[in-house]
């Protein structure tokens, strides 16, 4: 395992290799052919080929990764340029890769969202697919009665956002059908057929949040899906939905556009974020925090959006940036710099949120921050309201590493992974001009942590 404040590459063996003659790329020896040991040799060396392969998850960026059990399950993403739907597993224990083989994989996607419940079950919310993927974009119209003719005429189209979910529960066990979903959510009226207001539209680079002690998912931002054929623009979004896990209904969250004025210097509700996609959001307590992204090339300011899910409204709080009293000049953290396309995942106790990649317009962003938030986690933890009098939460910023390429990039993931020597970051995936199957891990200390 690599040092403290050190990315290093993990060396992760190959899946097992499949026997040949079970997949058909034995000998037939009751040929009667002249040429069959020449068209035997073809095929067996097609199915060398085929399963040395396929005994690695191929190259990826924008695609999903979760820790489920003593597994990394990784799915979907894009290839330079080729959608994929596969599902692979990184063995934890043995670090070698296993290919989940699914009856339905589910429809090719990427930047989509997810979340991974405490059960084993993955939730998909979808991102960009492909073009003849009906099931992918589900288009609502909202009409309106035109004069006297009977007629209705439609006044707007939305792609809307479908979700998808994998059952992992049993995967220690015997699996009877391991396969994608489709879950029929509905609006905030109850109805399949919800009107275009009622639900999300389908988007790419937005952000899904678990909160499982209240068993919804918070669904922030992003890019609409554009399509020119039905006149559906690509914008940036900042709305915020809330899906429940248990009925599977969708409910947007209206926030004021003003600063509120609150008799508390704690609690100062505010405006939500701008428009943005590819940004990073993470929970901490009952507060959902939103940093960084972009509307389209026009990058995100540097705040930390926070909100409340008891009270249904964006708070205010404050950073500031730490640095080691021991660190030369040259290895301090000066201001953070507004960024898109990053990853972040949080410290096991959701206390420390720590972010790397993603770039700014410029060039890719090496370094590795650590946002420090557990004195939010005991502001969430005290039911603190309006009628405190205390300053505001104040979140503090780190470095964690200066530079390293293994995170220069765009559209990786970050797991957190408890073990018992400590706490470690896994990094997959990627792009760099390329996009890559590198898998790389940090190594956290117990200050780090937050433990």
């Amino acid at each position: 395992m690599p040092e403290k404040n050190e990315w290093r590459t993990i060396v992760v063996q190959p899946m097992k290799k499949m026997n040949a003659e079970s997949n058909g790329g034995g000998d037939n020896s009751s040929s009667s052919f002249s040429d069959s040991s020449s068209k035997n040799h073809a095929k067996e060396k097609m199915f060398e080929t085929m399963t040395v392969r396929q005994r690695f998850p191929k190259r990826r960026f924008g695609h999903i990764a979760h820790k489920v059990g003593e597994e990394l399950i990784i799915s979907h993403g894009n290839n330079d340029g080729r959608l994929l739907s596969d599902c692979w597993a990184l063995d934890l224990m043995e670090l070698r890769w296993k290919r989940k083989e699914l009856k339905w994989p589910g429809s090719p996607c990427a930047d989509a969202a997810s979340v991974a419940t405490a059960d084993g079950e993955i939730y998909l919310f979808r991102g960009v697919g492909t073009k003849n993927d009906e099931d992918a974009l589900l288009v609502t119209k909202a009409t309106t009665s035109s004069g006297g003719d009977g007629k209705n005429t439609i006044v707007a189209e939305k792609m809307m956002m479908t979700v998808s979910k994998l059952d992992l529960s049993d995967i220690g066990g015997k699996l009877n059908e391991l396969k994608w979903q489709h879950v029929p959510a509905v609006g905030s009226g109850g109805k399949a057929n919800a009107s275009a207001s009622d639900l999300p539209c389908a988007r790419t680079g937005h952000t899904a949040t678990l909160f499982e002690i209240d068993d919804v998912v918070y669904v922030f931002g992003g890019m609409s899906v554009g399509d020119a054929k039905k006149n559906v623009k690509s914008v940036p979004l900042n709305d915020l939905w809330e899906f429940s896990l248990i009925t599977k209904t969708w409910r947007q969250i209206l926030g004021s556009d003003k600063e509120e004025e609150s008799t508390s210097s704690s609690y100062i509700p505010c405006a939500p974020p701008t428009e943005r996609g590819s940004h990073v959001a993470v929970r901490c307590g009952r507060f959902l925090l939103i940093f960084g992204g972009a509307a389209g090339n026009v990058l995100s300011d540097t705040d930390v959006h926070c909100f409340d899910t008891r009270t249904y409204k964006w708070i205010k709080i404050t950073t500031e940036i730490v640095n080691d009293g021991h660190a030369d000049e040259d290895k301090k953290l000066t201001k953070i710099a507004p960024r898109a396309g990053h990853c972040a995942t949080t410290s096991e106790n959701c206390t420390k949120m720590f972010i790397c990649g993603g770039g700014d317009n410029q060039s890719a962003l090496l370094e590795t921050l650590s946002l420090d938030c557990s004195e939010l986690a005991k502001f969430s933890e005290s039911n603190a309201t309006a009628d405190d009098s205390s300053s505001p939460p104040k979140l503090t910023w780190s470095l964690l590493v200066k530079s390293s390429i293994l995170t220069g990039k765009e559209g990786m993931t970050l797991t957190t992974i408890p073990c018992q020597s400590g706490e470690y970051l896994l990094a997959f995936g990627g792009l760099t001009g390329t996009s890559d199957c590198e898998v790389s891990c940090l190594r956290l200390s117990a200050r780090e942590s937050g433990r």
